[in-house]
């Protein structure tokens, strides 16, 4: 567990990916990072909308692909809600179309999962203080 003595700024990170391995490996990956604590985790849509509202995380990372819903519809419809967390997407395509949507929906961030555990670490401390992250080759 990350201190706040230490960290006293933790990121809290909800997670939404729909492969289970992935999602394994990201609440690993999230869990070694001293200035995230993840506070949930999971795998379609609906999930994330209940989760947000449940949990109120500082930042969501939410995959693009989704089962019952795309990662851009749950952009929408956080968008009609006047507390929505800072999101980072999260995908392996790099889309200039689906960049552009995400961003125009009210996504702080993109990250290819391509990327590394540091991008990572950046990422979600880049759009929890309001700034805007691209992994690079997302434009």
């Amino acid at each position: 567990m990350p201190n706040s003595a230490v960290h006293p700024n933790i990121v809290k990170v909800l997670l939404v990916e729909d492969h289970a391995v992935v999602r394994e490996g990201l609440v690993s990956l999230i869990g070694f990072l001293p200035e995230c604590s993840l506070v949930g985790a999971v795998g379609s849509g609906a999930e994330a909308l209940s989760a947000v509202r449940a949990l109120r995380p500082d930042v969501l990372l939410l995959d693009i692909h989704l089962p019952d819903m795309s990662g851009l519809e749950v952009l929408r419809r956080l968008r009609a809600t006047h507390d929505a967390p800072a999101t980072l997407v999260l995908t392996s395509s790099d889309s200039d179309h689906t960049i552009r949507q995400a961003l125009a929906l009210g996504a702080r961030g993109y990250f290819l999962k391509g990327s590394g555990a540091e991008a990572l670490a950046e990422a979600l401390q880049c759009v929890s203080l309001g700034g805007r992250y691209l992994s690079p080759g997302g434009q």
